[in-house]
């Protein structure tokens, strides 16, 4: 039960992390088949490091993983597993708002 419960929520968090890449202008990506985790590329001109640095640092201190890590610096990691502590919509959020002014 544990497991189909928590599939359901991956899959739920799924469907909104894509709507919000599509949402998101310049941001793309090909969504996951197989997992909860894929790379987004960002919009021209934001390199990976910058926005994870500016987006950990207050006023949005919320992390995510740079492309860097997997020698992609022009994507970001996406991932939705976690269940509610993750709190992507408030990440998706402060994410949003980082990148429409940046």
């Amino acid at each position: 039960a544990a497991l189909a419960t928590a599939r359901a929520e991956g899959q739920a968090n799924l469907a909104k992390l894509d709507a919000f890449v599509d949402a998101t202008p310049g941001l793309s990506w090909v969504k996951p088949q197989g997992g909860l985790i894929g790379l987004a590329q960002l919009p021209d001109g934001i390199h990976s490091a910058d926005l994870a640095r500016r987006l950990l640092a207050p006023p949005y201190r919320t992390f995510l993983l740079p492309g860097t890590a997997y020698d992609q610096p022009h994507h970001i990691r996406l991932g939705v597993g976690g269940g509610a502590e993750v709190m992507l919509d408030t990440g998706l959020s402060r994410l949003a708002d980082l990148l429409e002014n940046w």
